[in-house]
């Protein structure tokens, strides 16, 4: 979910696993129609004294022409997500 500086507030997508602390599943959307066909799937495994973050998004198929757009934009935001993520952890 999304809050906006005005305060109206846009669904992204629903969770659909949440199996703390290893895995969250949901659904994605931003912007567009309830589409339950992409799906972001997050997975954490612990490597000594750090994790191993894994992201996959699947569903690419169904967006037709824009697929391939789409994707190459996801590729590198969901980078810059993941970075936001790892520096709000201190480092040891």
């Amino acid at each position: 979910r999304e809050e906006a500086i005005d305060g109206t507030t846009h669904v992204w997508g629903t969770v659909l696993a949440w199996e703390t602390p290893s895995r969250v599943t949901f659904t994605w959307h931003p912007g567009r129609e309830a589409d339950p066909r992409q799906v972001v799937d997050v997975t954490f495994e612990s490597e000594g004294d750090e994790t191993r973050v894994r992201l996959v998004h699947s569903g690419w198929e169904h967006m037709g022409e824009a697929a391939a757009e789409m994707r190459a934009g996801y590729d590198q935001g969901w980078d810059g997500v993941l970075g936001l993520y790892q520096a709000s952890f201190p480092s040891r």
